[in-house]
């Protein structure tokens, strides 16, 4: 009697676990800040003409997501190096920063959930595209840097599929255990037995 209860919490406990585990990461509370990089493209002589020197323009943009399903308030984006000019898409209201002498933080009021913005940077040399931002972070929480590919985003439809294919598995996890437990717990009952 005992066995078919432990069995059966086991069965249902353990894909109730994983589907716990996966709620709570994907419904996290509050905001939840990331930023990415894209790659770095230039211009070189933009405008020529005679006898002035070869001038590079190189453009850097950063996208900046709130991912929670709560709203981020007073994004902080502080550089090690201030650009020429930057300009964010869609325009939001925003402030700069002075640090000691020279600018070096936008702050930009408010990102709703699940809203996007980038911000595209001119600077007039090379820069390493790694480090010059020095942090993103709001008043609830410091946003994660992601290394980002392009993907393709499937329809609703295939994803409720793969949801449904999920807890397809998670039943089968559950059947597998109850279908084990009865010849593992008697191979466990025979080792403590043995004779040492």
């Amino acid at each position: 009697m005992i066995d078919s209860v432990v069995q059966i919490l086991l069965s249902v406990l353990i894909p109730g676990l994983i589907l716990l585990f996966i709620e709570k990461r994907t419904n996290q509370r509050g905001p939840r800040l990331v930023y990415y990089i894209s790659a770095m493209t230039w211009f070189t002589n933009i405008f020529p003409q005679p006898n002035t020197p070869q001038r590079d323009l190189h453009v850097v943009t950063i996208a900046i997501r709130n991912n929670g399903n709560e709203v981020a308030r007073n994004i902080d984006i502080s550089h090690f190096r201030w650009p020429w000019h930057f300009q964010i898409v869609p325009f939001m209201t925003h402030s700069i920063l002075p640090d000691q002498v020279k600018p070096r933080i936008i702050r930009i009021s408010s990102l709703n959930p699940k809203e996007t913005i980038w911000i595209s940077y001119l600077f007039d040399s090379l820069i390493d595209i790694n480090s010059f931002i020095e942090y993103v972070r709001s008043e609830e929480v410091i946003a994660i840097r992601t290394n980002m590919i392009l993907n393709q985003v499937f329809s609703p439809r295939i994803t409720k599929m793969l949801g449904v294919l999920l807890i397809c598995g998670l039943i089968f996890v559950g059947i597998v255990i109850w279908w084990l437990y009865p010849p593992v717990a008697e191979g466990l009952k025979l080792l403590i037995k043995f004779p040492r």
